[in-house]
């Protein structure tokens, strides 16, 4: 079913009908009487209603045709109000719901890439809990090192002990003995430092590798730190001219109000010159009504005496002249 509109006519015919009844009245019982109709059209023709009814109790005859162009009037000047001020609500609704779309979009991707940061982060710790792991393992690896190393020496000094008792028992086969021990300690010392040295260039190998890992997850940390300062900067801007765009918005849909309101001021001052032209215009009606009143008296008398035929022609003439005003 078709949503009824409040009509300019309709709403004084009710505001007529309402008032004849003698009984106080609002807007609600208005509405009723019309069939519907939204507050934002009845109540600014309820006030323009209750500004005409002085002007109806002072001339009641008041032409059909001026009160109709009056009503016209108010109706198509409400009408364009109504949809300048619903076109400004409109637009205003639709860039703020832009406006949030746009910033829930946005926050989305920082929290996408938030959580891109945090696995990397978790990723880097996890490659770093490794080689901290392996770091320990080479370190335990070393003090094994070092001990088989002192087992070696404390089995050495043995060794040369018991040398020498060989050396005491067996006085014939020094020399041979002795460089044969030489060899062995040579031997002995060569393995050693060869082991040792290993155990160096391959420690020192694992922790330069340590080292370049290290160094390369800390770039890696840094690069990524640095574009999200940069994706953060230029979230920023945008917000800011998202937040400079609304506040221009603003500023045009005040000023566009400011000037529905100017237009408002200027027909209420227009009406009230209508009103006042509407007035003087009834009190010439008056005077004429009298003066038309006054010349018929005279032509009554004068048409009794037949001697002033002159006058009675001029008279005639006056009342013709009156009547062709009045149908003015």
């Amino acid at each position: 079913m078709a949503k009824k509109i409040a009509t300019a006519a309709a709403v004084f015919r009710a505001c007529n009908e309402l008032d004849a009844g003698g009984q106080s009245w609002n807007r609600d019982d208005v509405r009723l009487r019309v069939g519907g109709g939204g507050f934002n059209i009845i109540d600014p023709l309820i006030q323009a209603w209750r500004r005409l009814k002085p002007l109806k109790s002072i001339a009641p005859n008041t032409p059909t045709e001026l009160l109709h162009q009056v009503t016209e009037s108010l109706e198509q000047h409400l009408s364009t109000f109504v949809e300048k001020a619903e076109k400004n609500v409109t637009d205003s609704q639709a860039v703020f719901e832009q406006t949030t779309s746009e910033l829930a979009e946005t926050i989305d991707n920082l929290n996408n890439q938030i959580s891109e940061i945090t696995e990397a982060h978790q990723e880097l710790k996890s490659q770093h809990k490794a080689l901290l792991h392996k770091y320990q393992e080479l370190e335990e690896d070393l003090r094994k090192s070092q001990n088989s190393e002192e087992r070696l020496q404390t089995g050495n000094d043995g060794l040369r002990g018991q040398i020498q008792r060989i050396k005491s028992e067996f006085e014939t086969a020094k020399d041979e003995d002795q460089k044969a021990m030489m060899e062995l300690k040579r031997q002995h010392q060569e393995a050693i430092a060869a082991r040792d040295k290993q155990h160096q260039d391959r420690l020192q190998s694992e922790k330069s590798e340590w080292q370049n890992t290290h160094q390369l997850s800390e770039d890696r940390l840094l690069r990524l730190l640095d574009k999200e300062r940069q994706q953060s900067k230029e979230l920023l801007v945008s917000l800011e001219k998202a937040n400079a765009d609304l506040k221009a918005s603003e500023a045009i849909t005040k000023e566009k109000l400011s000037t529905a309101e100017m237009l408002l001021v200027q027909k209420d001052c227009e009406f009230t010159q209508l009103q006042s032209d509407f007035d003087n215009t009834q009190k010439t009606l008056d005077q004429l009504k009298d003066k038309h009143r006054t010349l018929s008296a005279d032509y009554e008398s004068l048409a009794a005496n037949t001697s002033q035929q002159d006058k009675l022609a001029q008279l005639e003439q006056a009342i013709t002249t009156l009547q062709s005003k009045l149908s003015k």
